[in-house]
């Protein structure tokens, strides 16, 4: 019998856990912000795909101030707080390819309805390029699988 455990890597591409390995838990936040038919997504240096801006909420945060802090950090607009809603929250595990790590991760979403620029992006290292994109031009091949039914869901 096959009891081999798949973890879905930064790419998104399927890695095979050894049996030794501990997983670890892991929570994130994400922010959506839709002006029209396009999201406001990010190209993380280490991926092909578009993703969310967003990442590991740290001690002491909760989900919705990690989501605000990486939104910032990531797109340079700072989000009103006012008018950000919960979507809810996804679990999958996850292959911190960078860390070479094993997680069962909680990522938490977030409708965010209005922005205000307040500078540039600060996640240079981890951010490639931030750019409006339809939502009709994204798919599995261009997007983090993981997402894309919150995107399409607002």
């Amino acid at each position: 019998m096959n009891n081999e455990q798949l973890f879905k890597n930064l790419a998104g591409d399927m890695v095979s856990k050894p049996d030794e390995a501990e997983v670890l838990p892991r929570e994130s936040a994400y922010g959506i912000h839709v002006e029209g038919d396009k999201v406001l997504l990010v190209r993380p240096t280490w991926s092909r795909k578009w993703d969310l801006p967003g990442g590991r909420i740290e001690e002491g945060e909760t989900p919705f101030q990690s989501m605000t802090r990486e939104f910032l950090e990531e797109t340079g607009y700072m989000v009103n707080i006012s008018d950000s809603i919960p979507l809810g929250k996804k679990q999958e595990w996850f292959y911190n390819d960078l860390e070479d790590s094993f997680h069962d991760s909680t990522m938490h979403f977030f409708l965010v309805k209005s922005v205000a620029k307040q500078g540039e992006i600060t996640s240079t290292d981890e951010i490639e390029t931030l750019e409006w994109v339809s939502r009709d031009q994204l798919n599995e091949d261009n997007c983090n699988v993981s997402l894309l039914s919150f995107i399409f869901g607002v």
